[in-house]
């Protein structure tokens, strides 16, 4: 469930989405910033290397808003140490008699911004580049110049990643299904948010119309033109050209406007603000006229005798514009929840900063920094009413039945949905907490993977669980596994590092037993006793696990399945048809699979399940190298695990925080998983690690650098449970993975879809039934 949810990454929305993520009131973790296309791109309104800024209107509004934008956008350089802009001044000229100008120069005087008018001749005395006849005047407006457009928008949207905000690219908004909580379907499922801010630019209408909003809006692409100087220099920003601008005719809103030569060395850009009218869908195959090509280079050959009046680049844009040329900033008027900002009528880059700011304070119900009047949507609807708006059920599709529900979305859970959207059930996984989180047993960066087990079944099971990941690998084109090798140890007798090598063998494994000696002289970076017992898993190494977790969910949804996030399971009402209910409301399925980790125990209770579930929380502890590059990934340092009677402690390379080590020891403090930090007060394994530190690592420092925690729910035997529920077999269970499942996912996940689709098993689950904690058959 998302705070708020901003479509369009362009300009305007990702200003909004900045303005939003950086408010006090709103986590920027719950702001999301949704765009169509992969992102950067070009097919919007807000592509290219430059954009004018000027405090120039001939509108009081605007330029009061031009202000204040000045000064984000100085702060956004500031914050993001980017520049943004480049001073050039810009040349207004208007032919007599001179309104526009006028009107912009009041404007400009009442807000103590810097301008110098220009009569004919001192036009032609200044500027002898330029042609431009008697009945002519300017003024120079000096604090306008030119903004790095991409580069403008790729730093607000770091600004909004900064404070949190997500963003997910490459994914289209279907449709918008308005209420209190809005659905928003796409083409990777289904999202909530309790607040929507479209814009969306070009595409706006086709969004709005079925929320029954029909504006006059028109999108338009335009011809950019690049014309070579004849005179190298004459229009360079670097000798002090300024931006230029003219509106040939008010009563149409025909204007030429310019920037000096700085894109393309030696082009000088000159466009018509008029263009074609197009579906942005088919933006370049519905754009054939050259009429505005046609039209600059006749305004070249009379007013720029110093330009090539041929293009020598013609690139494409469009945007959308109102009939008069001023902005939708506006509420829907039934769904106070939505916002609306549209039809920027190519003007809106400069003003990106101030547009999000007041969009965010619309979606925000804060009272809005300027008088909205000019942007209302009324004002294109006489007596203010608003044609009828078809009705939306905010609840839309909610009486579907799931083939499956998957409630829990860490590492066990997304690869059960992915399993089961993969083989055509339609599937729908719920999180309680807003995804990506680090609340639960699955976040971090690394975990170990390995062959070297004890058990058989799980020797076994990994050798299918390490093809399952290099498929996930080919299919995702992301690389989640890290080959370093293992060190397996052990005090003599080493009965656990015996059966580790018996299985490695059994199973055809690559491994190596290494004498204490073959040790020291091989890794003289650690110190073991002579009764250390060393036994090495060649294949391996470090699963990357946030990039591993966040792949098999992409999966998930790229195969069709659903994630509802921030959704609390609060009930789940067993029947042929299962109902699970939420924070939301209900969701209906033919099964369920309940993969909640730490929470199991809380959801399994009123099932009539009491099981032997611990959830336990851990100090994850780096430890800083004294010598840069030993215990490195890069320097193939392997992981280890040392099998100690007070507890395993285990290790992974330098990799995640350079310079820092992750050591840790495999035993934890008993809690409660809705108070996990509150209640891990003591240091007792940071101490135990210490000492440990100092004397097997004598390359570390001490003490830890980095703390985090992580928790997992354990069983007595520290084996899983996989299995149905004894009294409804449409209900699975994945619980108890102590610490050791996240290798194993792919494999878990497969089992428990088989369990869900009643397919004969891959694996026996002997060692993971739930009957082996009970004497008798009930458990009930």
């Amino acid at each position: 469930m998302w705070d708020v949810v901003v479509i369009g990454a362009g300009i305007e929305g990702s200003s909004a989405a900045w303005m939003v993520a950086r408010d006090e009131k709103i986590s920027g973790e719950n702001t999301l910033l949704l765009d169509q296309f992969s992102l950067p791109h070009s097919r919007g309104s807000s592509g290219g290397q430059c954009r004018v800024i000027r405090f120039a209107y001939s509108e009081d509004y605007y330029a009061a808003m031009m202000k204040e934008a000045y000064e984000l956008w100085l702060h956004i350089e500031e914050v993001t140490e980017t520049t943004l802009y480049r001073k050039t001044g810009m040349l207004w000229v208007e032919q007599h008699p001179t309104t526009l100008i006028n009107e912009a120069q009041q404007h400009m005087k009442q807000l103590g911004m810097k301008f110098t008018s220009l009569p004919p001749a001192q036009l032609k005395t200044d500027f002898p580049m330029l042609s431009y006849p008697d009945d002519y005047s300017a003024f120079i407006d000096h604090d306008a110049g030119l903004l790095m457009a991409e580069k403008a928008v790729q730093s607000i949207q770091d600004l909004f990643k900064s404070h949190g905000g997500k963003i997910y690219d490459g994914i289209q908004v279907l449709e918008i299904l308005p209420g209190d909580i809005i659905q928003l379907k796409t083409t990777k499922g289904v999202l909530k948010t309790r607040r929507v801010i479209i814009a969306a630019g070009p595409w706006t209408s086709k969004l709005i119309k079925p929320l029954g909003i029909h504006l006059p809006l028109e999108t338009l692409a335009i011809n950019v033109c690049y014309w070579k100087e004849k005179r190298p220099g004459w229009y360079s920003l670097d000798t002090g050209f300024p931006s230029v601008v003219e509106h040939e005719s008010p009563s149409k809103n025909w204007t030429i406007y310019s920037t000096p030569c700085y894109e393309y060395p030696g082009l000088m850009k000159m466009c018509s603000h008029d263009g074609t009218k197009v579906d942005p869908d088919q933006r370049d195959l519905e754009i054939s006229s050259d009429g505005d090509i046609k039209l600059i280079s006749s305004y070249i050959k009379k007013h720029f005798p110093g330009l090539e009046d041929t293009p020598s680049i013609v690139e494409r844009c469009m945007y959308t514009v109102t009939p008069d040329r001023d902005f939708i900033l506006d509420r829907h008027p039934r769904w106070r929840n939505i916002v609306i900002g549209a039809g920027f009528s190519g003007h809106g880059f400069k003003l990106a900063p101030v547009v999000g700011k007041l969009l965010s304070e619309l979606v925000l119900d804060k009272t809005p920094s300027y008088r909205m009047d000019p942007f209302k949507m009324a004002r294109f609807f006489p007596q203010k009413v608003f044609p009828n708006m078809a009705m939306s059920q905010s609840h839309k599709g909610e009486d579907r039945v799931w083939d499956v529900i998957v409630v829990g979305a860490g590492i066990e859970g997304s690869s059960t949905a992915w399993h089961l959207a993969k083989s055509g059930q339609r599937t729908l996984q719920i999180e309680q907490f807003p995804l990506p989180h680090s609340r639960g047993s699955s976040h971090g960066q690394s975990r170990i993977i390995r062959k070297a087990y004890e058990e058989d079944y799980f020797v076994n099971m990994m050798k299918e669980a390490y093809q399952i990941w290099f498929d996930i690998e080919k299919e995702s084109g992301v690389q989640v596994y890290r080959k370093t090798g293992l060190l397996c140890l052990e005090r003599h007798p080493a009965k656990e590092v015996e059966s580790v090598q018996r299985n490695l063998i059994k199973h055809g494994m690559k491994y190596r037993r290494l004498t204490i000696d073959e040790l020291r002289k091989e890794y003289p970076m650690l110190n073991y006793p002579d009764n250390c017992q060393v036994v090495m898993d060649y294949e391996a190494g470090l699963l990357k696990a946030n990039k591993a977790l966040g792949t098999i969910q992409n999966l998930f949804r790229k195969h069709g399945g659903t994630i509802y996030d921030g959704e609390k399971v609060t009930e789940i009402i067993p029947g042929s048809i299962v109902h699970v209910r939420t924070s939301m409301g209900v969701h209906k399925a033919r099964s369920v699979v309940l993969t909640v980790g730490p929470w199991a125990s809380q959801v399994l209770k009123p099932l009539g399940l009491h099981l032997p579930l611990k959830t336990v929380a851990i100090n994850v502890c780096y430890w800083k190298e004294k010598h840069p590059g030993w215990y490195s990934a890069d320097n193939n340092f392997p992981t280890f695990i040392d099998a100690l009677p007070s507890g395993h402690i285990y290790g992974i390379p330098c990799n995640e925080y350079p310079g820092l080590m992750k050591v840790c020891l495999h035993k934890g403090t008993e809690m409660d998983p809705d108070y996990r930090d509150s209640q891990l007060s003591n240091t007792w394994d940071i101490d135990h690690l210490s000492a440990y530190i100092r004397q097997h690592f004598p390359g570390l420092e001490d003490k830890p650098s980095v703390v985090e925690r992580c928790m997992y729910t354990v069983t007595p035997d520290e084996q899983f449970i996989l299995d149905r529920h004894p009294r409804w077999d449409n209900v699975i269970i994945g619980a108890g993975f102590s610490g050791t499942g996240f290798k194993l996912a792919p494999v878990v996940g497969k089992v428990l879809s088989e369990l869900v689709m009643k397919k004969k098993l891959s694996y026996s689950l002997e060692p993971f039934r739930i009957a082996r904690f009970f004497p008798v058959k009930s458990v009930l």
